[in-house]
C-alpha cells in the first residue's frame, strides 16, 4: 500500500561472510531511481565528519568504486556532502588526510611492518597530545585540546593488536582493544562450569580424579585463593568433606532435583559470593556481561530440554565450540584499537588506518569442493591428475569480483569513522599501475590488499603524503620486555633462578565404595520398599534425637534404644580414603561418639545379616578406628524389624 520506507547504504554492505547480498539493495535502488515500484531519496549529506574528511574520502573512492566493482556508482550518485555546520569554526589546524609513508631500511629489517606502523602511530599520537592539537567538543561545539580518547586505530584484522597495545604502553599511552571475546576460555566462566560439575559429582557421591580437578580449580580461583600447600593437605588427609567449598556444594546439591538451569546458576552466584568477589578480577562490567550471557545460554538449554544433570555433558561436547560475545565498552581517556567490522557504526575524532598491506584471505577458493549460489556444487575432475573445470574458473573470477567489491566497501566503512582527520600509515608507493588507466583490463581485479587500492591512485593522493624517517621515531625492541625499556630484574645476567622440582609418582588409582551394588531389574515391590527405606533414612537424618518432634513410631522406638547421655552425634558422616591404591568412599548413617568408644549404626530396611552389608559396616569400623584410635562398635539396624545386629 505504498507505506514501506527502507533505509540503507550499499556502500556499507560488509557481511558477505554471513551471506549478505548487496544485489538485493542495488536492484531496489535502480528500480526506485526509475520510479519502478517506489521512488528514491538520496541522503547524501553527512553530519558526522568535517568537509575536509569527506572531500578526501570522495577523492579516494571516485576512481575505484563503481557499479561493476563496489556495486555503487560512487562518482555519479554516492559522493558525500558535508552537512554539519558545527565544523565551520575557524582554525589554523590542517584537517586534510595525512598519508605517512615509510621505507624499511637495512638497519630496521628485524622489525615487522606491524611494529614499525605501531611506533609511527604512537609517536604521532604523543606529538598531537603534547602540541594540543585541536578538535571539536561535541557538547560545547567549541575547539578543545585533543585527548587520548579522541583517537582510534583501525585495522582490517586483529592479528597485531597485542603489538599495538605493548607499543602504546611503552609510550605511556593508555589503550583499549575492541574485539570479540570467547566465552569458553574466560576464567570466571570456567570456574562456574567447574562448580556445576562439582555439584553433580557430589550429588552422585562420586569422588574421582575429575572431582579433584574441579575442586582444585575452584579452590585455587579468586573465589577462595587456596595456596597449593592447603590443597595438598586436603588431598593427603582426604578432608574434602570438611572443607567449606564442599559444604557449600552439598548445600546446593541437596536441592538439585528441583532446580532449573537458571535457578542453579543464580544459587551458585549467590552462595559463592561471585558478584562480590568479581572485584578481585577487575573489569566488573565485563564480568557482569559474561554472567548475563551465561545465564541466557542456560535459559536456552532449558528450552531445549537440558536439565542441570545434562550440563556436564554439554560442557564437554561444546569445549571446542567458540561462543563469541562483544564487550563493546568504551572507556574514556583511552586510545581505541579495533578492526573495521567492529568499528562499524562508531565515530572518532582522529582515525589511524594501519595494517593495510596485509593480503586478503582467499583460502575459500583453494578448496577442492566448492559451492556457489550461481554455479552450484563445483567439483574437480581426474584425468592424469586433478584438473579444474570451466565452472571453477568462472567461480574464481566471480569470487574475486565480489570479494574485491566488498573489500572496497569495507575500506569505505573504515574511513567514514573519522570525524575530523584521517591518517593512513603505509609502506611507500611503488606506482606500478594507475587505476585511471583502466581500459579493457581492469587492474582493480588485481587488488590483493587495501594498500593496492591506494597504490593504484597514488598520483591522485600523493600530495597528502609525508615520508617518515624511522631514525626520528626511535624504534626499540624494549617495548616487548618492559615498559619504557626498563628490564625487570629477572632479566639481569647476574640473576639466578632457583628451581625446586616436585616429582609426583603417577599411579593408577581405582575407585571403590563400601555400599552394596546391584545390576539387575527390581520388582515393583522391591522398588516400593527401597523408596520407603529412603524416606525413613530422610526422617532419621532430620529428626533431633534429643528433642524428637515427630509422631513416627519407628523413629521414637529407635531413639528409645539409644544411650544419648554425654554423646556427640554425627549424621550422614561422609569420608574418602585410599588403601592399596584403591580409593574408598562411604557415608555413615549415624555415629555416636562417647568418651571411651564410638558406636556406628547403619540403617537397613531389613536383612541385616547380608554379607555385603556386614562388609560395608566393617569397612566403616576400620576407618573410624584408624582415624580416632578409639574402640568402635558397629551395628546394622533393621527399620522394619526395629532390631540391632551387632557386627563383630
Amino acid at each position: 500500500n505504498n507505506n514501506v520506507y527502507m533505509v540503507g547504504d550499499i556502500k556499507q554492505s560488509i557481511y558477505r561472510f554471513r551471506h549478505a547480498n548487496p544485489e538485493i539493495f542495488r536492484n531496489k535502488y535502480n528500480n526506485y531511481s526509475n520510479n519502478n515500484g517506489g521512488f528514491k531519496i538520496d541522503l547524501l549529506k553527512n553530519f558526522r565528519s568535517r568537509k575536509e574528511v569527506l572531500d578526501d574520502i570522495n577523492t579516494i573512492f571516485d576512481p575505484i568504486m563503481d557499479e561493476k566493482i563496489g556495486n555503487a556508482d560512487y562518482r555519479v550518485s554516492h559522493r558525500m556532502v558535508a552537512g554539519n555546520d558545527m565544523y565551520n569554526l575557524c582554525a589554523s589546524t590542517n584537517y586534510n588526510m595525512d598519508i605517512l609513508k615509510y621505507n624499511i631500511e637495512d638497519n630496521y629489517k628485524n622489525y615487522s611492518k606491524a611494529e614499525i606502523e605501531a611506533f609511527i602511530i604512537a609517536n604521532d599520537i604523543k606529538n598531537k597530545v603534547e602540541s594540543k592539537y585541536q578538535v571539536i567538543d561535541k557538547d560545547s561545539k567549541k575547539l578543545r585540546d585533543v585527548n587520548y580518547g579522541d583517537f582510534c586505530i583501525i585495522m582490517d584484522r586483529g592479528g597485531s593488536f597485542d603489538i599495538y597495545s605493548k607499543v602504546l604502553e611503552y609510550y605511556g599511552i593508555p589503550a583499549i582493544v575492541w574485539h570479540d571475546e570467547t566465552l569458553n576460555v574466560e576464567d570466571d566462566i570456567a570456574i562456574l562450569k567447574n562448580i556445576v560439575n562439582l555439584i553433580i559429582k557430589v550429588k552422585a557421591n562420586i569422588y574421582d580424579q575429575e572431582f579433584r580437578y574441579y575442586f582444585t580449580s575452584v579452590a585455587r580461583s579468586y573465589l577462595f585463593d587456596y595456596d597449593d600447600n592447603k590443597i595438598l593437605e586436603i588431598f593427603v588427609n582426604n578432608t574434602f568433606i570438611d572443607d567449606k567449598i564442599i559444604k557449600i556444594v552439598k548445600e546446593i546439591a541437596i536441592n538439585l532435583d528441583y532446580l532449573t538451569n537458571n535457578e542453579l546458576l543464580d544459587i551458585i552466584i549467590d552462595k559463592f559470593d561471585i558478584y562480590e568477589k568479581s572485584i578481585l578480577k577487575g573489569d566488573i562490567d565485563a564480568c557482569m556481561i559474561r554472567y548475563d550471557i551465561f545465564s541466557n545460554l542456560f535459559n536456552s538449554l532449558s528450552s531445549l530440554g537440558y536439565t542441570p544433570y545434562d550440563l556436564p555433558l554439554y560442557f564437554k561436547n561444546s569445549k571446542d565450540l567458540d561462543i563469541k560475545y562483544s564487550l563493546n565498552t568504551k572507556v574514556a581517556g583511552n586510545v581505541n584499537i579495533m578492526n573495521i567490522h567492529k568499528s562499524k557504526g562508531l565515530e572518532f575524532s582522529i582515525c589511524y588506518f594501519a595494517g593495510l598491506s596485509k593480503q586478503f584471505n582467499d583460502q575459500d577458493i583453494k578448496k577442492s569442493f566448492l559451492f556457489d549460489d550461481k554455479y552450484g556444487i563445483i567439483i574437480p575432475f581426474y584425468k592424469d591428475g586433478i584438473g579444474d573445470t570451466i565452472l571453477r574458473k568462472l567461480f574464481i573470477q566471480k569470487y574475486y569480483e565480489e570479494d574485491i567489491s566488498e573489500k572496497i566497501r569495507l575500506f569505505y566503512v573504515a574511513l567514514t569513522r573519522a570525524k575530523e582527520k584521517m591518517i593512513i600509515v603505509i609502506p611507500d608507493f611503488d606506482n606500478e599501475e594507475d587505476v585511471s588507466l583502466i581500459v579493457e583490463d581492469d587492474i582493480r581485479l588485481k587488488y590483493r590488499s587495501l594498500y593496492d587500492m591506494l597504490n593504484s591512485i597514488s598520483k591522485k593522493i600523493d600530495s597528502y603524503s609525508k615520508s617518515i624517517n624511522l631514525d626520528d621515531i626511535k624504534l626499540s625492541k624494549d617495548y616487548n620486555i618492559g615498559r619504557k625499556g626498563k628490564l625487570p630484574n629477572i632479566f639481569k645476567e647476574d640473576h639466578k633462578i632457583e628451581v625446586n622440582e616436585i616429582k609426583i609418582n603417577n599411579e593408577e588409582v581405582s575407585d571403590s565404595h563400601f555400599s552394596k551394588t546391584t545390576n539387575y531389574l527390581h520388582t515393583k515391590e522391591e522398588v516400593s520398599n527401597m523408596e520407603y527405606g529412603t524416606y525413613m533414612h530422610y526422617l532419621f537424618e532430620i529428626t533431633d534425637f534429643n528433642n524428637p518432634n515427630t509422631d513416627n513410631q519407628k523413629i521414637l522406638e529407635f531413639i528409645k534404644q539409644l544411650d544419648l547421655n554425654d554423646v556427640k552425634i554425627y549424621k550422614e558422616y561422609e569420608f574418602v580414603y585410599e588403601e592399596d591404591l584403591i580409593r574408598k568412599h562411604g557415608i555413615i548413617d549415624l555415629m555416636l561418639e562417647y568418651k571411651d568408644h564410638i558406636d556406628i549404626i547403619d540403617y537397613k530396611l531389613k536383612n541385616t545379616f547380608d554379607p555385603n552389608y556386614v562388609d560395608q559396616v566393617n569397612g566403616y569400623k576400620k576407618y573410624i578406628n584408624n582415624k580416632t584410635g578409639k574402640m568402635v562398635n558397629a551395628y546394622l539396624y533393621s527399620i522394619l524389624n526395629e532390631k540391632f545386629n551387632e557386627i563383630k
